[in-house]
């Protein structure tokens, strides 16, 4: 009886979402992903989407040998798939965040993975400014921690998908990786996440 309640509820909230989009002449999407969520569901009326440069990036500080992940810890962000790399490769993680998934991942944590919880705004800032290359393990629509890591001047890992593809420049501000051992060593270890990002290249647009 439960079900067949939201199934009626679901269905009418579908048909006043549709509704109220037909009175709508513009969407501003994040990123190309958004966008085509929105122009296959809403059908929007309206001209092509506007890119917008990046804030001005924060001037790097000192850089530690810790890679970062920053992420609510929960089943669909496949933090997992970063434990077990870094697992394998002996190379220390800070995990940044909370979420329903935290026990699970701590118990899959080996010695070199640490967490630190949910912490505060400039507590989270200096753990990105700090780190040699931010890790994104998820496909997001757009992926904002990527986008505030290359903003203070460190390079991105990324699951190649989403957002990202818009926002890092691979071999520039970052690179991609498929999800085997072997990529995630060479990934790693590449020259990208030895050195800052120029100021330069934060303030690059893709085409």
């Amino acid at each position: 009886m439960t079900r067949a309640a939201l199934r009626t509820l679901f269905a009418r909230w579908r048909q006043w979402d549709w509704v109220a989009a037909q009175r709508t002449n513009r969407y501003v999407a994040n990123s190309l992903v958004t966008q085509a969520r929105i122009r296959a569901y809403f059908r929007p009326r309206g001209g092509d989407r506007a890119s917008a440069r990046p804030h001005r990036p924060v001037r790097p500080g000192p850089v530690s040998d810790y890679y970062v992940v920053v992420s609510e810890l929960m089943a669909h962000k496949q933090i997992d798939v970063a434990i077990a790399a870094f697992n394998a490769l002996a190379l220390p993680l800070l995990i940044v965040g909370d979420g329903p998934a935290a026990r699970r991942l701590r118990a899959q944590a080996g010695p070199t993975v640490r967490f630190a919880g949910r912490i505060s705004d400039g507590a989270v800032a200096e753990a990105i400014q700090g780190a040699r290359a931010m890790i994104v393990t998820a496909v997001e629509e757009f992926g904002i921690a990527a986008v505030e890591s290359m903003a203070a001047g460190r390079p991105v890992i990324a699951r190649r998908g989403g957002g990202v593809l818009e926002t890092v420049v691979e071999g520039v501000t970052g690179c991609f990786w498929a999800a085997s051992r072997l990529t995630w060593r060479r990934r790693c270890s590449s020259s990208t996440t030895r050195r800052s990002i120029p100021r330069r290249a934060c303030a690059k647009r893709p085409d």
